[in-house]
């Protein structure tokens, strides 16, 4: 990545830090029934460019546990979660950088609200909904926000 010395120190210390966090996260989604769009989602967000690292240190985590290669556990039952988190990655890399449907200063308009922590929890949520489809439009972000505001603990799948 053209970085120097101090940089790619850092960079690799981040790298290592994020791997030894997350480490078991694929292994969770596999135990909990499968992975949804919204958890796929929340997977290459908060991992970002290091979630196709993750997956490959996943691969080599199971293959030493049970004494197999790494082809062996991708192509088995052992490998579908990270074959689906893998077959997801182009759409949440467009989701993640498609632009917003509404900003701060749109969102504050709306509910009124000052620039604070519940304007950044509104978007934040509203984001994900965007990157999952349920919210498609300016409108619907804009009805959708306002229902967030009014349920500030519902963490159910976004409704369109």
């Amino acid at each position: 990545r053209g970085l120097r010395s101090g940089e790619s120190e850092i960079a690799v210390e981040k790298l290592g830090r994020a791997l030894v966090r997350h480490h078991l996260r694929p292994m969770h989604l596999a135990l909990s029934g499968g992975v949804s769009r919204r958890a796929r989602y929340r997977f290459f967000r908060d991992l970002g460019d290091d979630a196709r690292d993750l997956l490959l240190l996943a691969l080599a985590d199971a293959a030493a546990l049970r004494g197999d290669s790494p082809l062996a556990v991708w192509g088995g039952p052992g490998g579908r979660t990270v074959r689906e988190l893998m077959a997801g990655h182009a759409e949440e890399a467009a989701a993640l950088s498609a632009p917003p449907l509404l900003d701060g200063r749109d969102a504050m308009e709306a509910l009124e609200l000052p620039p604070g922590p519940e304007i950044g929890r509104l978007l934040r949520l509203l984001r994900e909904a965007q990157a999952v489809g349920a919210v498609t439009t300016r409108e619907a972000a804009l009805a959708y926000i306002r229902r967030m505001r009014d349920h500030p603990l519902d963490t159910s799948d976004p409704a369109p």
